[in-house]
């Protein structure tokens, strides 16, 4: 957004976010505990907090964003350290904070911290007039480090699918940093032997894996390779949902097929559910 100007498409779309998430997780009431009920009040609180800070960035809060980023980035990062000790445990994972009713998930905020830290970095970078290999160094390995600090906190959480994000967001970045060919080549090989690497020691050295990584690596390693071969109760439930859904859903507020977790990572089934392909 311009600082002056509203930016009416992307406004449009988050309104249109906001109809589809209130209706679909409050179509999730069926399937969730008395306590968990209430959950499409909070996101509308949510949105409406989200919208009131979105004006104010826009006509205001520019400035305050590139003068402070670093320190948002530093203090979220604070957040997630302090997660280990004082987060509570949801599932077996420190991801949130309790504040009375309401819950929030730090690694959330950092991927929005994230993206304005890597974009300074790079805007500083492209100010440079004689670029060459140490330069390009330099900013690959500020960039790194910036994604490296919240990964691993976010990690020991454990929440490795935030973490896969963070990366991607770095990625995305390096993409667009036009950098010498060579460093895309080998970042290119760099990921295929990392994740290669890990691999094979998940298959044929576990000790190894445990001691640098701990027991529930494969846990995590697990839901991967159960998603790719399409296995697991969550989802194939879902995909049972989704398949028989049709062109126009079940209808709203009567999806017949339970699966776990409707008004988080699996929402996507759920409106799918009832408003079907068409929805």
């Amino acid at each position: 957004m311009k600082s002056k100007k509203i930016n009416w498409s992307i406004l449009i779309c988050l309104t249109i976010f906001f109809i589809i998430s209130i209706l679909s997780i409050y179509a999730t009431n069926m399937f969730l505990k008395s306590e968990l009920q209430n959950l499409y009040l909070k996101q509308l609180v949510f949105y409406i907090v989200g919208f009131l800070i979105l004006f104010f960035i826009t006509f205001k809060g520019f400035k305050i964003i590139k003068k402070y980023h670093l320190v948002i980035y530093l203090g979220i990062n604070a957040l997630l350290l302090s997660l280990l000790f004082l987060g509570i445990n949801i599932n077996g994972s420190k991801c949130w904070f309790m504040l009375g009713p309401i819950s929030f998930q730090p690694s959330e905020f950092m991927k929005i911290s994230l993206i304005i830290t890597l974009s300074r970095v790079l805007m500083n970078y492209k100010k440079i007039k004689n670029k060459g290999f140490k330069t390009e160094l330099i900013l690959l390995l500020k960039m790194f480090l910036i994604t490296l600090i919240p990964s691993i906190l976010t990690f020991l959480e454990p929440d490795t699918g935030v973490v896969i994000i963070y990366f991607l967001i770095l990625f995305i970045f390096i993409l667009n940093s036009h950098l010498n060919k060579k460093w895309y080549l080998f970042l290119g090989l760099f990921i295929i032997i990392s994740i290669s690497s890990i691999y094979i020691l998940y298959l044929f050295k576990n000790d190894i894996i445990i001691k640098l990584l701990g027991e529930n690596i494969f846990y995590r390693i697990d839901r991967i390779l159960n998603w790719s071969k399409e296995s697991g109760f969550q989802l194939e439930n879902s995909l049972i949902a989704i398949g028989a859904s049709g062109l126009l859903g079940f209808g709203y507020l009567k999806n017949p097929v339970y699966f776990p977790e409707p008004h988080t990572d699996f929402i996507f089934t759920t409106f799918t559910a009832n408003f079907g392909f068409i929805g």
